[in-house]
């Protein structure tokens, strides 16, 4: 097969729908839990539509979403309309996966299989920094992976940790607050 026909078979942005009109909350991923590094995360229900599963293209993790903030969500009046032809994506049934772009806050679906093909298909190439790992002071991952971590070490992860929850349940209400400005207006 030539160079050029792989490439036109490679699985790409278009070949997924943009939902045109639809408000991404800044950092929305990151209020949902994520911590990775990719641009593009794909979001669905697992087969029996008991956990959320996202796909970075790099790490396919269930249950690592929190569910509540994504059904608050999906479920405010103007993302529900937004997502109303897709409406499984509420109802925990595994049809459509939502692609969040981080850099543009915008969204996209399809299918789940074409939705984890292309973000696989761009995490090779399109990186983002993680919202939560820059935050840690670089001497002290390299610390922390090595066997040379002191006790501070830890404790300033730790505080970390507990500063970034405190920051996600502080997005959250802002999120919250910024559906509500934007159901008014809409």
């Amino acid at each position: 097969m030539s160079k050029k026909k792989q490439l036109l078979q490679q699985p790409r942005i278009s070949d997924l729908q943009f939902i045109n009109g639809m408000p991404v909350f800044p950092q929305m991923l990151e209020v949902l839990g994520y911590q990775g590094r990719a641009r593009y995360v794909a979001i669905f229900w697992e087969e029996g539509g008991s956990e959320l599963v996202y796909d970075d293209g790099i790490d396919i993790i269930s249950g690592a979403i929190n569910m509540n903030v994504w059904l608050k969500y999906v479920s405010s009046p103007v993302i529900r309309s937004c997502l109303f032809p897709y409406s499984d994506l509420f109802k925990r049934t595994t049809k459509h996966a939502l692609v969040i772009d981080r850099i543009e806050d915008q969204a996209y679906v399809s299918g789940i299989t074409t939705a984890q093909e292309v973000v696989q298909e761009l995490a090779k190439t399109s990186k983002v920094t993680s919202f939560y790992v820059s935050q840690f002071p670089p001497d002290v991952l390299d610390r922390l992976s090595s066997d040379s971590a002191a006790p501070s070490d830890i404790q300033a992860i730790l505080t970390i940790m507990k500063e970034t929850a405190d920051q996600r349940d502080q997005a959250e209400q802002v999120m919250d607050q910024w559906l509500t400005n934007f159901s008014y207006r809409h």
